[in-house]
């Protein structure tokens, strides 16, 4: 055996074992999303209650009276609003990463086949798009298709 292979030298790091090791506060943050990611999943079996039942006489509860969050204004339990409201989140974030990929994708390699015209006309465009603000974009896309989470 050599020097370098026993003293560890030639091992490379993993990416996994450097973010364990250099970024504590990264790796709480990652945990915590999984977590969170598994808990909206699973949401329809830890879920106390149904997200949309009413019960009036429980409106208003703090957490130590009713459920692990307490309820609304309508008695309606936050916690299972909380998990079934993930679940959309994460859907929509999904779908749009999705769209964005394949639209930047298939731009992306229009301009880089077809040449120096397509590759104008796409960074003029990306320009116009950039120069507005998002939420002045989603305030648009909100008018013209209606609200809902099909015009997300």
């Amino acid at each position: 055996m050599s020097a370098a292979h026993l003293s560890g030298a030639s091992r490379r790091a993993s990416p996994i074992s450097m973010l364990v090791r250099h970024n504590r506060v990264g790796l709480l943050a990652g945990i915590l999303l999984l977590a969170f990611i598994v808990l909206a999943i699973v949401a329809p079996i830890v879920a106390p209650s149904d997200p949309t039942d009413m019960v009036p006489v429980e409106r208003l509860k703090s957490p130590a009276e009713s459920g692990l969050m307490g309820t609304d204004v309508f008695g309606r339990d936050v916690l299972s609003r909380i998990l079934y409201g993930a679940r959309i989140s994460i859907g929509v974030g999904v779908v749009s990463v999705l769209i964005a990929a394949a639209v930047g994708t298939v731009l992306g390699l229009g301009a880089g086949y077809v040449g120096r015209w397509q590759e104008y006309v796409t960074m003029r465009l990306m320009d116009v798009l950039f120069s507005f603000p998002s939420i002045l974009l989603a305030i648009l896309i909100v008018s013209i298709w209606g609200a809902g989470f099909r015009s997300i």
